[in-house]
C-alpha cells in the first residue's frame, strides 16, 4: 500500500532522463526522500547538492541484484530511468524488497520480457508500471484521454514528429537515392537513420511492427506512408517507425 509520503529511489538520477525527473518529484508534498542513485558517485553526489535536501546519493550496480534489493529495501518505489538493458534485474530487486517499480523503456523485446514478470510482482504484492516515457507511452495515453471526451471516435492516430527543414517534397527514399543532392536534408536525418539502423539491427527485422484496426502488422517502413492531417491545415506525410507500446493492446 502506498504511504501518505514517499521515499523514491531513482536509478540513474543523475542522468539526462531521471534528474529532471528527480527536480519534478521533491517539489511534490507526497515524498519525503528520494535517492539519486546510481555507478558514479561524483555525478550522484553533485546532482543530490543541487537538489537540495530531500536528495541523498547513492552508488549502486544496478545489475547486482542482491545489492540494488538490500539499497531499495525501506524505499516505497524504484525508478529505472536508467537503461532497458538493466529492467529486469532492477524489477527483480524491487520484488525482493518488496518496493514499487517504475520505468522510461520501451520496445516490443523489452515489453515481451517485463510482462514475463507481471505474475511474480503480483505475488510480491507490487504495483510495476513499465513504459513511462513521453513516447509513444504518455503520448498514446493522451490520446486514449482525448477520445474519451468525444462521444464517437472514428480514428486514433499515435505518431513522432521530425522536423527536417527544407524536406517536404523529399521522401526517406528520395534522401537515399540522392545523397550529394540532398546532403544537408541528409545530416539532419543522420540521427533518425542511425537510430533505425539501431532498431533494425537490435532486433534483426527489416519490417517494423505496426498497431492498424486492431491488431499487429509487419510493414515496409519506406513504403507505407501515411497522410496525416495537420491542426492548422494542410497534411504531412508519416512513416512508421520500429516502436511498441503496452497500451496498445488495450486500445478499442
Amino acid at each position: 500500500k502506498w504511504r501518505k509520503v514517499m521515499k523514491v529511489f531513482m536509478l540513474g538520477g543523475y542522468g539526462g532522463v531521471g534528474l529532471p525527473g528527480v527536480k519534478l518529484l521533491v517539489k511534490s508534498d507526497l515524498v519525503s526522500e528520494i535517492a539519486i542513485a546510481g555507478r558514479n558517485m561524483e555525478r550522484a553526489q553533485q546532482a543530490a547538492v543541487e537538489v537540495g535536501d530531500k536528495a541523498i546519493a547513492v552508488q549502486v550496480d544496478a545489475a547486482d541484484e542482491k545489492q540494488l534489493a538490500s539499497l531499495v529495501a525501506g524505499y516505497d518505489i524504484i525508478v529505472n530511468s536508467a537503461s532497458n538493458q538493466l529492467a529486469l534485474p532492477v524489477l527483480h530487486a524491487a520484488v525482493r524488497a518488496g518496493a514499487h517499480y517504475c520505468d522510461v523503456g520501451w520496445g516490443q523485446d523489452f515489453i515481451a520480457q517485463m510482462n514475463e514478470l507481471a505474475a511474480e510482482a503480483r505475488g510480491a504484492g507490487i504495483t510495476a508500471i513499465i513504459c513511462t516515457g513521453i513516447s509513444p507511452c504518455i503520448t498514446n495515453l493522451m490520446g486514449v484521454h482525448a477520445a474519451n471526451q468525444l462521444d464517437v471516435t472514428e480514428q486514433l492516430q499515435a505518431g513522432r514528429a521530425w522536423v527536417f527543414q527544407g524536406a517536404r517534397s523529399l521522401t526517406p527514399q528520395n534522401w537515399l537515392e540522392n545523397p550529394s543532392e540532398n546532403l544537408a536534408v541528409l545530416h539532419e536525418f543522420k540521427d533518425f537513420l542511425e537510430w533505425m539502423f539501431q532498431v533494425a539491427q537490435e532486433t534483426e527485422r527489416r519490417t517494423v511492427r505496426a498497431y492498424q484496426d486492431g491488431r499487429w502488422v509487419d510493414v515496409d517502413p519506406i513504403a507505407s506512408g501515411l497522410e496525416a492531417p495537420l491542426p492548422l491545415g494542410g497534411t504531412v506525410t508519416a512513416y512508421p517507425y520500429g516502436s511498441y507500446d503496452p497500451l496498445f493492446d488495450s486500445l478499442p
